[in-house]
């Protein structure tokens, strides 16, 4: 799931490094203590073709072709579906050995890696750690900074779709920042929601009702096809 970052200002004081290992500590913690049984039993409801299982290893693929400079930037179905394959013969146990040995590196990278690349790698994973605490129904991590982070990313995704289709400018309001998009216009829409929830909408785990059901001022019809940096919202609400 990586990506372009459109605009992300405010970065030189960000710890890209310490955020995704926290991340990744909390998502090694959750997989092992669900076992190889429920997390290979376990599909997630954000990303429903997957397992518990299958998304720890497309999250040590993410880092593996980070780090051999392989990633794909348009986060095509075959390169994550590959992270999977790649990994189909390794029990939970291996795959999880794998994304340790690759821990250190990681961070070493992170510190000269360019600020999309940084941030592409913490939204990721903080992105999955939520699909993989909505399956396992394990919630937590709901404040942690990185949200914010991935708030901002989408947003400047979104940014740019709302001028492609001359849409009115919209203002998105967390529970600490806001976004307006295009970045410099004058909104005369607006939705507010937790960090958490614009978070999660951003990113396509949510559907159009629910979207729709945020505090919106203005209408929210003519963004709903463009809200999700991924592509369509989610055919079903995700209740976390």
């Amino acid at each position: 799931m990586a990506h372009p970052i459109d605009s992300l200002t405010d970065t030189a004081d960000i710890d890209y490094a310490g955020l995704w290992a926290s991340a990744q500590q909390r998502v090694l913690e959750l997989l092992e203590g669900a076992g190889e049984e429920a997390a290979t039993s376990t599909h997630l409801p954000a990303t429903p073709a997957w397992s518990a299982r299958d998304l720890a290893a497309h999250l040590v693929g993410v880092a593996a072709d980070a780090l051999a400079g392989t990633s794909d930037a348009g986060v095509s179905d075959s390169w994550t579906q590959g992270h999977v394959d790649q990994r189909s013969d390794k029990t939970l146990a291996e795959v999880l050995d794998e994304w340790r040995g690759l821990t250190d590196r990681v961070v070493a990278f992170m510190a000269d890696a360019p600020v999309a690349m940084r941030t592409s790698l913490v939204v990721d994973l903080t992105t999955h750690e939520q699909d993989l605490r909505g399956g396992l129904d394990r919630p937590g991590a709901r404040t942690d900074p990185a949200l914010d982070i991935g708030v901002l990313a989408f947003g400047g995704a979104l940014a740019g779709k709302v001028a492609e289709r001359g849409l009115d400018p919209v203002r998105l309001v967390g529970d600490h920042l806001e976004i307006v998009a295009p970045e410099g216009s004058h909104p005369v829409v607006e939705a507010q929601a937790s960090t958490f929830e614009l978070h999660r909408a951003l990113s396509g785990r949510r559907s159009a009702a629910q979207v729709r059901a945020l505090d919106w001022t203005g209408d929210a019809e003519p963004y709903l096809p463009v809200f999700s940096r991924f592509g369509d919202l989610h055919e079903t609400d995700i209740v976390e």
